[in-house]
């Protein structure tokens, strides 16, 4: 259950209720989003019957009779506390990577599964002198057959 609240605990709490203060300008905007839209994705905290707080995913969508009136909101809520606590982990995992790749000496080309190419190091972008652009706009076969004279770059810089 939520926040280790009963149900009947739950249905006398008001969702403001379960919300912490520095939340409530954010809820209003995203009513305003499902109101709008008539649905709605967002993150945000509840309080939990402890007092400490938990992140959620909410995932709003309003409930319409057969003339169109809004008769209720269904909210489904998960939590996301171990996201929210590993993302700035993540991120400092992939800058360290990013540098690697970026400051190696050898060059390095990435692909996805189609052979596109998504990722080109600097040291690739010289030995080839080609742009980050141009590369990203290139799939890996046509890099591979590139014309004649980006070939003797190649041939006159040998790896060595």
């Amino acid at each position: 259950m939520l926040g280790n609240y009963t149900l009947v605990e739950l249905k006398k709490i008001s969702f403001q209720g379960l919300t912490p203060k520095k939340w409530h300008r954010k809820d209003k905007s995203s009513l305003k989003v499902i109101m709008k839209n008539g649905h709605g994705i967002f993150s945000k905290e509840f309080i939990r019957k402890d007092g400490t707080f938990v992140s959620v995913s909410l995932a709003c969508s309003i409930i319409n009779d057969k003339k169109g009136g809004r008769v209720n909101v269904c909210i489904f809520v998960e939590e996301i506390t171990g996201r929210t606590q590993s993302e700035p982990q993540l991120q400092k995992t992939v800058d360290f990577l990013n540098n690697i790749i970026d400051s190696s000496l050898d060059s390095i080309l990435g692909t996805d599964n189609l052979g596109n190419i998504v990722r080109a190091n600097k040291s690739l972008l010289n030995l080839t002198g080609y742009t980050e652009e141009e590369i990203s706009e290139n799939i890996l076969l046509s890099f591979l057959l590139m014309k004649r004279e980006h070939m003797s770059v190649l041939l006159d810089n040998p790896l060595i």
